[in-house]
């Protein structure tokens, strides 16, 4: 399936694993810091190899390493397969990082499901690691933060929204592997019920219609 066009990245990935995950490295040597990269698919679709050609310029403006992440999608692989593969790779990070990268810096991101499972990273590595302070930003770009539906959703028309109730109801049945309401409220799966305190500066980009 071809992915990007036309367009190819100025970086070819290297494809490696690392703690059992598969990534897509895109390093030009020595880097100022590393972007941890998660895409998005609303937890069921995707896969990190769309993301080359903008993982490829980010690379290259911003002089960073990025390690995008090829995490087990669910309904094959349910909750909590995918933020467990991010976490292990975020967990590499900051033992890695230096000796492969030349920095301790950090840096997470994604999109869509990818911001989700960013800020759900960020949560475990504070609470599990103690280590958040290695994350000096986040890129979060269009995130589902509550996939119970934030009262903002749950009171939109939903001709408005990019993704309507009914969507966010599926891709969380998917997702979990269930449909119970009540478990989508865990911060575990959707960050907005999280103690947000410690985290790292973040910038939230969105549309008009999300």
């Amino acid at each position: 399936v071809e992915l990007m066009g036309d367009a190819k990245p100025e970086i070819e990935p290297e494809i490696r694993s690392v703690a059992g995950v598969p990534v897509r490295i895109f390093s030009t040597g020595t880097a100022d810091a590393v972007y941890l990269h998660i895409h998005g698919g609303g937890f069921a679709i995707g896969v990190a190899a769309m993301n080359d050609v903008s993982n490829s310029e980010i690379a290259n403006t911003c002089n960073f390493a990025v390690v995008s992440v090829d995490y087990r999608l669910a309904p094959e692989h349910p909750y909590p397969a995918g933020p467990d593969d991010c976490e292990a790779v975020a967990r590499w990070l900051i033992d890695n990082s230096q000796s492969e990268f030349g920095t301790s810096r950090l840096v997470i991101g994604g999109e869509s499901a990818g911001g989700n499972l960013s800020a759900v990273t960020l949560l475990r590595v504070r609470d599990k690691v103690g280590a958040v302070d290695r994350f000096v930003g986040a890129n979060l770009v269009y995130g589902a933060y509550d996939l119970s539906g934030a009262p903002s959703s749950r009171n939109a028309d939903d001709k408005s929204l990019v993704l309507k109730r009914s969507d966010l109801e599926a891709f969380g049945k998917l997702y979990l592997g269930h449909d119970e309401v009540e478990s989508r409220r865990d911060a575990d799966v959707s960050p907005l019920y999280a103690d947000l305190s410690g985290l790292p500066a973040a910038l939230f980009t969105v549309g008009g219609a999300d």
